[in-house]
């Protein structure tokens, strides 16, 4: 008698809202931005841009920023001004490529498998993308 396959909870269509969840935790990840891997979260864009926009008043010709990977690098205002324009910059390249991805997703149909499986393509074509352009 045949053997029924394995039944994989992974091997079901994800709904929206998996899909949607999906792109989030992507969108938050870490970017690699000015050679740096830099949390481009919401909280910790703002706590750059705050930093540059109260330099003065705090004082101090460089500061230790510390990154995504926990290396801590010292910037003057200007380096932490450009890395905030290109972390806005790469985030909306980013954020691009994921809304056609979702689009795609929600239109052909993807299980929760390939949803987990993409998930570590986007981010290595992403950061091998961005490093490239």
């Amino acid at each position: 008698m045949p053997r029924l396959p394995e039944y994989d909870p992974l091997d079901v269509p994800a709904s929206r809202e998996q899909i949607n969840t999906w792109r989030r935790t992507q969108e938050e990840a870490p970017l690699l931005v000015g050679g740096f891997q830099l949390d481009v979260d919401q909280d910790s864009l703002h706590r750059l841009q705050l930093r540059i926009h109260n330099w003065e008043q705090i004082g101090a010709a460089n500061v230790a920023w510390m990154t995504a990977d926990n290396h801590q690098v010292w910037l003057t205002k200007d380096d932490l001004g450009k890395l905030y324009e290109n972390a806005m910059t790469e985030k909306a390249r980013r954020s691009a490529v994921l809304h056609d991805t979702v689009q795609q997703f929600k239109h052909d149909g993807v299980t929760l498998r390939q949803l987990s499986q993409f998930a570590t393509f986007v981010c290595v074509a992403l950061t091998f993308f961005l490093t490239v352009v």
